[in-house]
């Protein structure tokens, strides 16, 4: 994570919050209160120092003013990969979201180095609160959030403690589902390429896959089980892998899209007809699944519901309307029917 701030030194300066009190007739502490509208202040004065504010072309810096309120009206984002095009998709409706309740967007990409970093920002109140979008099931920094004593949500992942509000999908049924239509399918060879498995996501998707198909009688082989990062290489390696099996698989089950679009290359790279000699099958439903000369079939994550109910629930325990025990709330996913994916020839 990395923040850039310029200081201007030297030359003339800009209009103060003194200027402005000189200005309006009032005292200092007035206008900082003024401006931040507390409702102590009269209408008339608080209109005066408006008039004040914008004859002098005064802007009152965010940091100062949440000094005096603790307020900054600023959330931190937190993702872990600004590659995967899952992300983009999700901070852009988190940030218009938090705009549309009177809050900016402040992005943090997580790493191990900079977990100290995250808590000063809660220490010197620089966000308001937090909302994960990637975290692993042991995150070392939830004991520090707890203390942080600052609103924290978990959206797409969670992590074991349950401390803390959480908005996700139903990885375990849309897994499960996936299990079910490739065995509908006819498919008997089934592979399974799923994420780090330190992560809810993969975690849950596994498990609903593998027990579906356990519950038919059909247990993947150790051989056809890989995993990696939510990465396209991840796809590319484990498919050149498993095309390479003397009994490849018919069909591959990939822990996220961008997992099944290397897969997708890879066999397509090999000569392997899609679905014709393999059926791929993705999870999320990102963008690119959806293009014509790819078209991935998929399981859907409702991103805009799920980007919307973090937002809200955040915002809910920042303003005090709710103040009770951690809440979950799980959003179902959808089997979006492509062409990637056939029956077992």
């Amino acid at each position: 994570m990395a923040s850039v701030g310029n200081s201007k030194r030297g030359g003339k300066r800009g209009p103060t919050s003194h200027d402005v009190a000189d200005r309006a007739g009032v005292s200092q502490s007035t206008v900082s209160r003024a401006l931040s509208g507390d409702p102590n202040v009269s209408e008339v004065t608080r209109q005066r120092v408006i008039a004040a504010a914008q004859a002098l072309n005064y802007s009152p810096d965010t940091i100062a003013r949440s000094l005096i309120t603790r307020r900054t009206n600023r959330i931190g984002v937190v993702i872990s990969d600004i590659t995967n095009p899952f992300y983009p998709l999700l901070v852009e409706r988190l940030d218009r979201d938090l705009g549309d309740l009177g809050y900016t967007m402040l992005l943090f990409k997580h790493e191990k180095s900079i977990e100290r970093e995250l808590i000063s920002h809660f220490v010197s109140r620089s966000v308001d609160g937090l909302i994960f979008t990637s975290a692993e099931l042991d995150l070392p920094l939830a004991p520090e959030l707890h203390s942080a004593e600052v609103p924290v949500i978990f959206l797409n992942r969670y992590i074991d403690d349950e401390g803390f509000d959480r908005v996700v999908s139903d990885n375990l049924a849309g897994g499960r589902r996936a299990g079910e239509l490739l065995a509908e399918l006819g498919h008997r060879r089934i592979a399974l390429v799923s994420g780090p498995p330190e992560t809810s996501t993969a975690r849950d998707r596994d498990e609903g896959f593998v027990g579906a198909l356990s519950e038919l009688g059909q247990p993947i082989a150790a051989e056809l089980r890989m995993s990696g990062p939510y990465e396209h290489e991840t796809g590319v390696r484990a498919c050149r892998e498993l095309l390479s099996l003397d009994d490849p698989p018919s069909a591959i089950f990939c822990g996220n899209d961008v997992i099944a679009l290397g897969v997708w290359d890879a066999a397509i790279s090999a000569g392997v007809r899609i679905p014709e000699d393999l059926s791929v099958l993705g999870f999320d439903d990102i963008d690119i699944a959806s293009w014509n000369s790819i078209a991935l079939t998929t399981i859907r994550q409702p991103l805009t519901e799920m980007a919307h109910a973090s937002a809200e629930m955040l915002v809910e325990r920042l303003e005090g309307s709710y103040s009770g025990a951690a809440r979950k709330r799980l959003f179902p996913t959808e089997l979006i029917f492509r062409r990637t994916i056939g029956p077992c020839r």
